[in-house]
């Protein structure tokens, strides 16, 4: 703080500064509000941007997500894979869930459903079929994120929305498509030290769209995976790998590495709890994560869920 006072024209001493304000567990929206009042700084470093755009996501402050991140050309570097189609993705999810929670308790007349329509057209159509467009432009790289999609990258949360807004619209057969897209991949949860691990929510979507196809045995199956792994490798030692690709995370500060275990594996238990329906339990893992780790977005995600 003292360095940044000294010279407000220094994005990177602020750009760190913002990192460790979230470490701390500063409340999300307080970062938000610093980070706008330093507005030119933030928009001069492609890192400092999209911590932004992860800051709004995390304050459900996703249209504005959207709109910086799909209006900045952002340039590749060694560290940032990833991370742009993640917020991007995040924030368009976030969207879908608050319109299909809109949407679910209206009728639709599904013939007036049209797939062409709802793309060119978003904002006319009922909150189901603005979410569905939502959930389109999250599948798709664009131009400015400056990397394509990796092959098999993993879209099992897109597709399992993109499901229930095709099955709210009416349309069972489609909706029943998604969620099979849904259910493929990666069934083994793994750690997630490196940005291309799978990371575990991806299972946990699988596990819902299989809920929705009515094989409860196997999402079962998906949701003790979680648990199980979660509770098997909780106080495992961790060491950096000699040969890592990219740190998800770009380490500023030291960071222990237990630590980030433990919490991916309090995640990993509460949504294994989330998908069996345990709630109070679910919630209670994902606050012993936030303990260890404050500001963890996809724990925060996660927990809106619960409510």
């Amino acid at each position: 703080e003292r360095a940044f006072e000294l010279d407000k024209s220094d994005a990177r001493v602020f750009y760190e500064l913002c990192d460790l304000y979230r470490k701390i567990g500063m409340d999300p929206h307080e970062i938000v509000t610093i980070m706008e009042q330093n507005l030119k700084l933030v928009e001069s470093r492609d890192d400092l941007t999209i911590s932004y755009g992860e800051m709004l996501n995390i304050t459900q402050q996703h249209e504005r997500a959207i709109e910086i991140l799909t209006t900045r050309k952002f340039h590749p570097w060694e560290g940032g894979e990833g991370k742009i189609p993640t917020q991007h993705i995040e924030a368009r999810i976030g969207l879908a869930r608050k319109l299909l929670g809109k949407s679910a308790s209206a009728a639709v007349n599904s013939t007036t459903v049209d797939r062409a329509v709802i793309a060119q057209t978003p904002a006319m159509q009922t909150p189901a079929a603005q979410a569905l467009h939502h959930l389109e432009q999250a599948t798709i790289y664009f131009e400015n994120f400056g990397e394509g999609k990796l092959t098999g990258a993993q879209e099992n949360n897109i597709y399992y929305y993109m499901g229930q807004a095709w099955q709210q619209l009416g349309k069972p057969a489609k909706a029943n498509a998604c969620w099979q897209l849904a259910c493929k991949g990666l069934s083994e949860p793994t750690s997630a030290m490196y940005y291309n691990d799978q990371p575990p929510h991806m299972i946990f979507y699988q596990g819902l769209a299989l809920k929705s196809l009515d094989r409860e045995d196997e999402a079962k199956s998906r949701f003790n995976k979680l648990i199980n792994y979660g509770e098997d490798n909780m106080h495992k030692q961790q060491k950096m790998d000699y040969f890592a690709v990219s740190m998800p995370d770009f380490m500023v500060f030291d960071t222990d590495l237990n630590d980030s275990n433990k919490t991916h594996c309090h995640y990993m238990i509460g949504l294994g709890k989330l998908g069996l329906g345990k709630l109070a339990e679910a919630r209670a893992s994902f606050a012993a994560a936030l303990e260890i780790t404050p500001n963890h977005s996809g724990v925060i995600s996660h927990m809106h869920l619960i409510d």
